[in-house]
């Protein structure tokens, strides 16, 4: 099992180039060569390790490789989803799995609910209210495409909720689905299997 250093897509065995962007599969081919040296090496009796080839010497191929095998999280806590929110601000790339989008918003909820009855009682928090909207618009709107890439759909799909409430019931739907397989936004969650169709 591969994937590719430079998009991160799934690669059949035996893939001589990545379908999605062409990258040719050397790594998996250089490690290749490199076992069938110290098994040659093995048969002949010799207990000395094998020389290393020069994929193996060179980290520029080897560690976007190993990198490629780091999963995300299949779930996440309600603490780490805030951190992720704040931290990933304006990352419109990657995927982003359920629990952290339902967790944030909870969170937005929360604070919102809060600053509204703040408002209510004194007028003076009612600029807070605004700011508060303004500043987390653009880190949810990101947060809404990364979803929409965990479960395999352009994060272009989030103009759907300018349909009246038909729009908002089908993001709604979507963003309770679970993660899809490896795609073309990146390697799927812990325990999601990259082969299965989704």
């Amino acid at each position: 099992m591969a994937y590719c250093n430079k998009c991160g897509s799934f690669i059949p065995d035996g893939a001589k180039f990545c379908e999605n962007c062409g990258t040719p599969v050397a790594v998996e081919k250089a490690e290749t060569d490199y076992n069938q040296f110290n098994d040659s090496y093995a048969q002949q009796g010799s207990f000395h390790e094998a020389p290393q080839t020069d994929y193996q010497q060179q980290n520029y191929y080897q560690q976007p490789y190993q990198q490629s095998f780091q999963r995300p999280k299949s779930s996440v806590s309600f603490k780490e989803a805030i951190t992720m929110f704040f931290t990933r601000y304006v990352d419109f790339s990657g995927r982003s799995v359920k629990s952290e989008f339902w967790y944030v918003f909870l969170f937005n909820m929360i604070v919102s609910g809060i600053l509204g009855f703040l408002a209510y009682e004194s007028n003076g928090f009612s600029v807070l209210t605004s700011l508060y909207s303004l500043a987390t618009f653009i880190p949810s709107l990101a947060l809404s495409f990364r979803r929409l890439h965990d479960i395999d759909k352009s994060g272009i799909y989030i103009l759907i909720s300018l349909i009246p409430i038909a729009g908002f019931i089908i993001l709604i739907v979507w963003f309770c689905k679970d993660s899809a397989p490896d795609n073309e936004y990146g390697p799927a969650p812990e325990f999601v299997n990259p082969n299965s169709s989704y």
